[in-house]
């Protein structure tokens, strides 16, 4: 019986042993999946208006909130910024209006819009100061993507429409109005 008691205790010793082995296999693998999933920190900081994304940016910049343009009148204006961008988000009823400026450093070429997506039509429009804008769509004259660069600074304007409609896109009336509010 003594025998017997010692042999099963041998075997519960070493399942527990085996089976110690393999958490520990467990715990070295996850760690390494968490090493190569592991992101940078998100820049942007949430901004409670216009004068506080400036001072987290330390971009010179103010936004008009009520500002149409052609699109809506925004239903919901708000503010992000990081170290050298700041950006204004004008919440319509069926679309999304986004307005950055920030330090041309920042951008790829001069594109400091977040939006790499390909637009099979590009086309240019000179601003009221006189700056040429760069315009991508989907549309003829409706701009999804404006970039340009000015007195320093790189912008861009994105329109995105909330139903999902790729024609979806400003006018050069409307671009114009967005840019000058973010002077």
């Amino acid at each position: 019986m003594k025998k017997l008691i010692a042999i099963v205790s041998c075997a519960v010793l070493m399942s527990c042993v085996a089976l110690a082995g393999c958490a520990g296999n467990d715990v070295a693998e996850e760690t390494e999946a968490q090493e190569e999933n592991t992101q940078i920190a998100n820049p942007w900081i949430d901004a409670a208006d216009a004068a506080e994304a400036a001072e987290f940016s330390g971009i010179e910049f103010d936004a008009d909130e009520s500002l149409d343009a052609g699109v809506g009148k925004p239903f919901e204006v708000t503010y992000r910024a990081m170290e050298g961008m700041v950006e204004v988000t004008y919440d319509n009823a069926a679309n999304q209006v986004i307005v950055r400026k920030g330090n041309p450093s920042l951008a790829e070429e001069g594109d400091i819009s977040g939006d790499y997506g390909e637009y099979p039509l590009q086309w240019t429009m000179s601003l009221d100061s006189d700056v040429e804008a760069t315009c991508f769509g989907y549309v003829e004259n409706a701009a999804a993507k404006t970039i340009w660069t000015d007195d320093g600074y790189a912008y861009a304007v994105l329109a995105i429409p909330l139903g999902g409609d790729d024609e979806f896109g400003l006018s050069a009336e409307s671009v114009e109005a967005y840019a000058d509010s973010i002077d």
